[in-house]
């Protein structure tokens, strides 16, 4: 079973302050907490207007082919899915991901229910 900590769980916050929900990160930065993206801003950052499915995955055309590409990635900005008990602010890469953290990022609401 996938668990995080309180501390760990506190630090999983978007820029814009957006908690309770998936986050993305940049690809080199799986080591710092700073400069996660809850869906509004990664879409922002990524200048995309779509919309995010409830597992965080999205159609994406590719340009070669037309056709579509169901993918989790925000533009170059991937999941951000904890390392528990690694020290906080430890992310997978993007590749790593156990099956478990995937399924624990998947449930996390889209989008922050809470009013910022």
């Amino acid at each position: 079973m996938y668990t995080l900590s309180s501390a760990e769980l506190e630090r999983y916050v978007c820029v814009c302050g957006a908690r309770h929900c998936k986050l993305w990160r940049f690809p080199a930065n799986f080591t710092r907490a700073k400069g996660l993206r809850c869906a509004t801003c990664a879409l922002a950052v990524a200048n995309l207007v779509t919309e995010i499915g409830p597992k965080g995955r999205h159609s994406l055309g590719t340009p070669a082919k037309n056709e579509p590409m169901d993918t989790d990635r925000i533009g170059i900005l991937v999941p951000a899915v904890p390392i528990p008990k690694e020290g906080v602010g430890n992310y997978w890469r993007y590749n790593s991901i156990p099956k478990s953290a995937r399924e624990w990022w998947e449930t996390l609401p889209t989008y922050s229910q809470i009013s910022l």
